[in-house]
């Protein structure tokens, strides 16, 4: 299961073993993974459909909040800013990356086609906010035959099994809980990510 490697995997981050769920497991995560506390959510504008842009607050970490994101794709006039507060304040893939692009942080959107593709941009060290399904994510899903990417979360570390190396999970900080990063499991990640898409940014080149 999700053995799909065809090529050997290279690992630029520190690597622990841990026992998760009575399995030995190998976790890499990204160097500043958990270093700095979240800024609080919310935006001084009363919008509701920031997601995008609370995840890439958590991406860029110190370097900018979600309200400063918020008030700067305003400036920019990325933002949209419909009367209904609960569909305002959303931006587009492209207009994520110009933000960041502003914030020093050149980044580029990718399409992963197998989980490898995702943890070997964490193994190599790099951030990624992956465009997920939602109700997937959250397990309450009305039409279950619908999958679509309508939500942003970071990913900041891979486990696999230390016999076998096949993942195991991906660690991943929710912009709706940003306290704290969870584990969750390789089949899920495939439903909710890959079967949406597979779409996620990752940083053009590594940051010195």
């Amino acid at each position: 299961m999700f053995s799909d490697r065809e090529v050997p995997i290279r690992v630029d981050v520190p690597v622990r073993r841990e026992i998760v769920l009575g399995r030995e497991v190998t976790v890499a995560t990204v160097p500043d993974a958990g270093d700095a506390a979240p800024a609080p959510r919310g935006n001084p504008f009363g919008f509701k459909n920031t997601v995008s842009l609370a995840a890439g607050a958590l991406y860029l970490r110190s370097h900018s909040s979600e309200s400063d994101l918020v008030a700067r794709s305003l400036n920019l006039g990325f933002c949209n800013t419909a009367k209904d507060t609960a569909l305002s304040g959303g931006v587009s893939q492209e207009d994520l990356l110009r933000l960041l692009a502003d914030a020093n942080v050149a980044s580029q959107a990718e399409c992963g086609y197998s989980l490898e593709d995702l943890a070997q941009n964490i193994e190599s060290g790099l951030k990624v906010i992956a465009f997920v399904n939602a109700g997937e994510l959250w397990g309450y899903v009305d039409e279950p035959s619908v999958i679509e990417a309508n939500y942003a979360v970071l990913m900041e570390g891979v486990a696999r099994d230390a016999q076998s190396g096949e993942i195991s999970g991906f660690f991943l900080r929710d912009p709706a809980a940003p306290e704290k990063a969870a584990l969750v499991d390789a089949s899920t990640i495939a439903r909710i990510w890959l079967n949406a898409g597979g779409w996620q940014i990752v940083p053009s080149q590594l940051s010195p």
